[in-house]
């Protein structure tokens, strides 16, 4: 897998008519700005350029971006479709366009032309020679240092997030999202909706179902909408949270939204990571060796005899939880359920993780939200429109997450990511142990050079030598988590071994 900060892109484009280099360098300057101003907003490209090659007939693009790079060509097709349709119009080999029309075959032909062909005709990636900061995003750069940040854009920005925060309206938004629900037991269950019994129904290729689409989509999808309706009814929503005693809420997936009936042109608005799906992207996320999808309980279609539409979850006290899992399961149907995770959920162990590390403190909060009135600490103070979906709701970089998704399907949703993490206890506690024993480390203080904190969740940045009273939440930098690949700040200086304890 690729480093996450810092790849280089160069991207070699060879013109069908030489000559007309140039007429294509003016159009390019006369959008320069518009250009600049959607790469900013993206929030991880570290520099880009136009390089011509007059002699040659060429244009390269190069550049540097945080991230994968196939999300980075994803994005060039979603937001600079216009730019990028007329650069490739003047090019040989070029691929279908418009690009947002072709996005695959747009990440094919920019694939191809990143890469150096070989005399055996393989193609080889370009290798980065040299970054100054090679660990640090865009992001990072631009909090720690300002610089890319015009004067006042983040107190506007700020001054935008609360006043979008005072603007969401709690019952359209599911609880859990916005606020975490602490809870005795949970259950996660993975299901697929219902199909039209004893039909072939499919859609031409235009999309249309025949003479009469509403009738269609009734006898189509019809039995999967009605399932919705009837679940949608058990959601918690968050203006509900405080009182509630137990918290339903409900995720779909790209494959449940097709199933739903939903036209295709809404189905290809949605990212890139979200219509693939996990598993397409595991070696891109680090998901290989032990952690590969072929060793994953579930989330493939082998696994869970079918393909997984959506997730419900229940997080509730004892008294709750058998009524509302039993209700659940009786209008999922036993056939359509494709995977359960019951589990005793963070809430009977109060504060504490399985490792004894202390939790939730690190939750984001949102100024201006209503109903919530005690003051965001620095480090917890969080941006609506980094978690939520609308129109409303601009995120830290000034743009919007929802994209071209109609607001009457998207606002005030999100995008969550349901991931089962093998946690190794005993192992882990051996490793401190053996570390101990071995070069005589306080067991507490290799725990915390590991994972970027104390127990208690004092930074370890901030306190090098022994946690801090302070409350964590009140101190600076953002707390890590143990599940980030880098979460510290700081050498392992005492030893050095092989493989900490698994995730």
């Amino acid at each position: 897998m690729r480093n996450q900060t810092g790849n280089g892109f160069s991207l070699v484009m060879e013109l069908e008519d030489p000559q007309r280099l140039w007429e294509l360098l003016e159009w390019l300057k006369v959008k320069k700005k518009e250009i600049r101003k959607t790469f900013g907003e993206l929030g991880y490209v570290h520099f880009a350029r136009f390089l011509p090659v007059p002699d040659k007939g060429l244009l390269l693009i190069v550049s540097e971006f945080d991230g994968d790079a196939k999300d980075y060509v994803m994005d060039f097709a979603a937001v600079l479709d216009e730019a990028f349709t007329k650069i490739l119009s003047y090019m040989k080999d070029r691929p279908p366009l418009p690009v947002r029309q072709y996005p695959d075959e747009f990440w094919a032909y920019v694939d191809r032309h990143t890469k150096l062909p070989l005399p055996n005709g393989a193609l080889q990636a370009h290798e980065d020679i040299y970054c100054a900061y090679p660990d640090r995003s865009v992001a990072e750069i631009t909090r720690a240092t300002g610089v890319g940040v015009l004067p006042g854009t983040e107190r506007a920005i700020d001054e935008a997030a609360v006043r979008a925060a005072a603007l969401v309206d709690q019952n359209d938004v599911q609880a859990n999202v916005l606020r975490g629900y602490r809870a005795q037991r949970a259950l996660h269950l993975g299901f697929g909706f219902p199909t039209a019994i004893g039909s072939d129904l499919h859609r031409d290729a235009s999309g249309n179902g025949g003479d009469d689409d509403e009738a269609f989509d009734e006898r189509a999808f019809g039995p999967a909408r009605a399932l919705l309706a009837k679940l949608i009814e058990l959601v918690t929503p968050q203006s509900a949270a405080g009182e509630a005693k137990a918290c339903v809420t409900l995720g779909l997936t790209h494959a449940g939204l097709q199933a739903l009936g939903l036209p295709q042109q809404i189905l290809d608005d949605f990212p890139v990571a979200f219509r693939e799906g996990p598993a397409v992207r595991a070696e891109r996320l680090g998901d290989t060796g032990r952690n590969a999808p072929e060793h994953w309980s579930i989330g493939l279609p082998h696994r869970n005899a079918g393909l997984v539409h959506g997730i419900v979850s229940i997080l509730s006290d004892e008294h709750e939880f058998d009524r509302l899992a039993g209700r659940i399961r009786s209008l999922i149907g036993s056939e359509s359920i494709r995977f359960e995770r019951d589990a005793e959920a963070l809430g009977r162990y109060g504060d504490a993780v399985h490792f004894g590390y202390r939790d939730g403190f690190g939750q984001p909060r949102f100024e201006g939200l209503s109903g919530y009135t005690r003051q965001v600490p620095p480090a917890q103070k969080a941006v609506i429109g980094d978690l939520l979906l609308g129109r409303d709701y601009p995120n830290s970089r000034g743009s919007r997450f929802i994209g071209e998704l109609p607001p009457a399907l998207a606002s005030n949703g999100t995008y969550a990511a349901f991931r089962v993490i093998e946690q190794d206890v005993e192992a882990f506690e051996k490793l401190l142990e053996r570390v101990e024993a071995d070069y005589g480390v306080k067991p507490d203080l290799t725990a915390a050079k590991l994972m970027g904190r104390w127990y208690n969740g004092s930074p370890l940045v901030l306190n090098p030598q022994e946690p801090s009273p302070q409350e964590p939440s009140l101190q600076e930098p953002s707390q890590p988590s143990p599940q980030e690949p880098n979460p510290r700040l700081s050498n392992l200086d005492a030893f050095d071994f092989a493989t900490p304890a698994g995730d």
